[in-house]
């Protein structure tokens, strides 16, 4: 049932309706490409996601805002409601440019905060593009963790793909230049270092 169609237009109805629009993010498949199908949800993958940002964020020596870093983890791949998920495998044989997958994902972000209030439509928006940008640390600091917790899964779920060069050159590259990370490369470079033994 359309929840959209039962409730009146004030502003607690309207985030109940953002609300329900992105419940697709529980249907929408990550790692479609993969052959052997050990996929997850993209609603799957940010939850574990936030939940490592707010575990580590705790961290005093990291000097970050926990809410910044959880409101961050939370959005970054909102888009994906409307978009679906953009396997990784197609940025990577140039089915796609990373530029086309980000115009693509601004288009429909900003048609699915149409349904808020403005005022959290632009709070949205903000921490949405902070992290495609890579404008803060707290930013960053998610943006290694999105690459850890995708690797965590690969391990996890035991995958077996064609494109585990461009994981160690570009995902690597993209964290270790990135910021303060260094105890987060070291970490994600072991867990990718494993997955890659297959390989070898």
């Amino acid at each position: 049932m359309d929840i959209s169609t039962l409730l009146p237009d004030d502003d607690v109805s309207r985030v109940i309706k953002f609300v329900a629009a992105i419940n697709s993010l529980k249907k929408e498949i990550r790692y479609s490409q993969v052959k052997n199908k050990k996929w997850d949800s993209v609603a799957d993958h940010s939850r574990r996601l936030t939940m490592l940002a707010f575990l580590l964020a705790q961290d005093k020596n990291r000097w970050l805002d926990v809410n910044k870093v959880i409101k961050i983890a939370l959005v970054h791949d909102l888009a994906e409601a409307m978009t679906g998920d953009i396997d990784v495998s197609l940025v990577y044989n140039w089915e796609i440019t990373t530029q086309e997958k980000n115009q693509k994902e601004i288009l429909q972000i900003k048609i699915l905060l149409q349904t808020l209030p403005q005022d959290l439509a632009d709070e949205i928006y903000s921490s949405r593009e902070d992290y495609e940008f890579q404008k803060s640390n707290e930013a960053s600091f998610v943006k290694a963790l999105d690459k850890m917790e995708a690797i965590m899964h690969y391990i996890q779920e035991d995958f077996e793909w064609s494109f585990q060069p461009f994981i160690r050159q570009h995902w690597l590259k993209e964290v270790q230049s990135s910021g303060k990370l260094d105890d987060l490369y070291e970490k994600i470079k072991i867990l990718i270092d494993k997955f890659m033994e297959k390989y070898e």
